[in-house]
């Protein structure tokens, strides 16, 4: 293969590379998983959890929740609501709504059970932080804090009494990010230093 050849099929790929970065399917924020020692706060009839999450990229899209409650029994119809917003439980409404919950999770023995994949509508978010605000229908349900948590939280009763701070939750956010324009260049520099080296190594 000719040299010229060789470096135009290089930079072709280069820029095949480029071209599939702008949206990464995954995980928009996780604040991980509870442990013996982690705490619950009910989310039932008028009580709001409310935690902030970071949208890392220039934009992100989420599609689903996943975290971690404990209820006795989800009959037909247990629901979730949840907003995001700018403030915590106020300001600027990026998105809200209801879903339905499925009627068990996986449980460890603390009753500690996963909720996984619960569907937000569609929705885009720029870069920078939020609040993601939740309350759920009867028969209501506990949701478990962080051992780890690394996001602020806040928990006002259905009897209006207040925790602020509250321990961050056990949650992940999953959707797509759109990365930063370095991201993009630095990848972009890697491999046009891989093509560079190639390059002197074909035409020796």
């Amino acid at each position: 293969m000719k040299p010229r050849i060789a470096l135009l099929l290089l930079l072709t790929v280069f820029c095949l590379t480029l071209a599939g970065v702008p949206a990464m399917a995954g995980t928009i924020f996780n604040n991980g998983a509870p442990n013996s020692s982690s705490t619950k706060l009910s989310v039932a009839g008028k009580a709001v959890l409310s935690n902030t999450f970071t949208c890392s990229g220039v934009s992100c899209t989420p599609s689903s929740l996943t975290f971690y409650g404990t209820a006795p029994t989800f009959g037909p119809g247990a629901t979730l609501s949840w907003s995001i917003t700018s403030g915590e439980d106020f300001g600027v409404n990026s998105g809200s709504g209801m879903s339905v919950l499925p009627i068990t999770g996986p449980c460890n023995g603390l009753g500690q059970c996963l909720y996984s994949d619960v569907p937000f509508t569609t929705l885009a978010l720029g870069a920078g932080t939020y609040w993601l605000n939740v309350t759920a229908g009867p028969p209501g349900l506990d949701w478990w804090s962080s051992g780890s948590a690394i996001n602020r939280a806040s928990w006002v009763s259905a009897s209006g009494i207040s925790l602020d701070p509250a321990p961050g939750s056990a949650f992940a956010i999953n959707g797509t990010v759109t990365p930063e324009p370095r991201s993009i260049l630095m990848l972009g520099s890697g491999v046009l230093g891989l093509v560079g080296v190639l390059r002197r190594k074909l035409m020796r």
